[in-house]
């Protein structure tokens, strides 16, 4: 699924970012956003660490690396939904910003 992250991100492939999104979240603006800062050959991934959670549906996966050279350091979650795996990207769909119902 990592790999599958980053080359969208290189390839700049909205698609299949959207396919391996989280269907729990709503996506569209950080496929955007994350295209813009993240997308084509800019990135260059040298580590990928897995972390467990408290919930077997859900993975802390940290990327490091080079952004335009630079260091780079990332979180992203993978998590599993009707026992598929899927990158965490947006917020919720039926969040609720605090004070509102």
């Amino acid at each position: 699924m990592v790999a599958d992250y980053v080359t969208a991100l290189r390839d700049k492939d909205r698609g299949k970012l959207a396919d391996i999104a989280d269907p729990e979240n709503d996506s569209a603006a950080e496929i955007n956003r994350r295209i813009s800062d993240l997308g084509g050959d800019r990135l260059v991934l040298s580590d990928r660490r897995f972390d467990k959670t408290a919930s077997a549906a859900d993975v802390r996966v940290t990327l490091s690396g080079q952004l335009d050279a630079s260091p780079y350091s990332d979180v992203i979650w993978l998590r599993r939904v009707d026992g598929a795996w899927f990158v965490a990207l947006g917020p919720p769909q039926n969040s609720n910003p605090k004070g509102t119902s």
